[in-house]
């Protein structure tokens, strides 16, 4: 059976069609896995930029591929580019919760005490199983010697169901810590 010109046209275009979004999903997919795998920061931010450039991702999927990029330039202590992305992501997304828990760690790392808790309020307003806030604005009390807060936040990790995202395990798992800590140097004068 021999197909006319037109025809096998039509099945590499479908071929290649069929293929394109899988390969993307992957991409997209490694994007978000580089983000909280610290071995491929700067693979990360290589594979995210090129999804971002290319154009095709909109909306909510645009925004968190923003997010993982400056997630990943946060480990890179980069955190003018981190900012960026995470403007265009409140400007894209303006319930995106994971935006207001790095926009507090880029002011955390800035030694903005003031802006990261406002940043992880705003999280836990839009989100209050969001798990990861109440960690990180623990760290930030802790930070500013404000221990009674602090542990109050750690508690509420523990405390609160979480909505089964990896990242609600990861700060129940770094909050039990945070409080055996902040207890053992308790028990020890805080030596």
């Amino acid at each position: 059976m021999r197909l006319s010109v037109p025809v096998v046209f039509a099945l590499i275009l479908t071929l290649t069609a069929a293929s394109r979004p899988a390969r993307a999903d992957d991409d997209y997919r490694d994007c978000f896995k580089a983000s909280t795998d610290a071995a491929q920061t700067e693979t990360g931010v290589a594979v995210c930029t090129r999804l971002i450039k290319a154009g095709q991702w909109k909306g909510l999927d645009l925004a968190r591929l923003l997010s993982n990029r400056a997630a990943l330039y946060i480990k890179q202590d980069k955190l003018d580019l981190a900012m960026a992305d995470l403007d265009r992501v409140v400007a894209i997304a303006p319930d995106y919760v994971f935006a207001y828990d790095n926009r507090g760690e880029v002011w955390r790392l800035r030694g903005n005490s003031a802006k990261a808790i406002a940043e992880y309020n705003k999280a836990i307003k839009i989100d209050p199983k969001f798990l990861s806030a109440y960690y990180d604005r623990g760290q930030t009390y802790e930070a500013m010697k404000d221990l009674d807060k602090a542990r109050a936040d750690y508690q509420a990790v523990l405390d609160k169901p979480g909505d089964g995202r990896p990242i609600d395990a990861w700060a129940k798992d770094q909050a039990k810590k945070a409080l055996d800590r902040l207890a053992n140097a308790a028990g020890t004068g805080g030596k």
